[in-house]
Parts: C-alpha cells; structure tokens; sequence
C-alpha cells in the first residue's frame, strides 16, 4: 500500500454498498406466481468514490414477476415458466455508460425425465 494511494477504507468501483432483495410465492395446486423485489445502492466507478458525472452511478429498484405451471407426464415431468423482468421500466446503469435493458420477458422449459427402476 501507497500513501498515495486514495482506495483504502472505500468503497469497491461497482459494487454497492447496500443491497437486498424480497421475494414472495403464491402457489396454488401446479400453478406459481412470483414476485421478487431488488434493491441496490449507488456506486462508484472510482476506487476515489468521488461525486462526479462520471464516477458515480445513482441506487434503483427493480421489480420482476414470473408464473410458473408445472405439468406431469408418465416419461416425464415439464416446469413451464414466463418471467418478466424490469417490470416497471426503470431506467438504471449497473456499469458505466453500458445502459441495461428495460422491461423483457423470458420463457423458460424445464424437463426433469422419470427414470423407470428394473427390479
């Protein structure tokens, strides 16, 4: 370590100081809904931390939902989901001058087979 040096006892460049996350589940027989709420401090992109244009990035929330549908077959079992993420739009940069993406939705197939046992 450097006298010089202006990073000790700051914050890590892009790593917030605070952050946290709820998620919730209502499930009802093979249906799933989910909600998941995320929280994340300002950032830096300094190990100065200074308050500059270019050396700060401001806190978002963001929201993303899914609904799950889980099916049952004789070979096998299907998990079908649709996820929304970014619910509400928010505008935020996780990097600097790397915009992230707005609302988007994915679709997700998950087969688990159903291996039959010889006696």
């Amino acid at each position: 370590m450097s006298p010089a040096d202006q990073s000790v006892g700051r914050q890590l460049p892009y790593v917030p100081r605070h952050s946290a996350s709820l998620t919730g589940r209502l499930s009802w027989r093979s249906w799933s809904f989910l909600y998941k709420w995320a929280y994340y401090s300002e950032r830096f992109t300094m190990s100065s931390n200074d308050y500059t244009l270019t050396g700060h990035l401001p806190e978002y929330f963001m929201s993303n939902i899914a609904l799950e549908k889980n099916l049952s077959f004789k070979p096998v079992d299907l998990q079908l989901k649709l996820a929304v993420n970014n619910l509400f739009n928010e505008d935020y940069l996780s990097v600097l001058s790397r915009p992230m993406p707005g609302i988007n939705f994915e679709f997700f197939i998950g087969i688990t087979p159903k291996f039959k046992r010889k006696k």
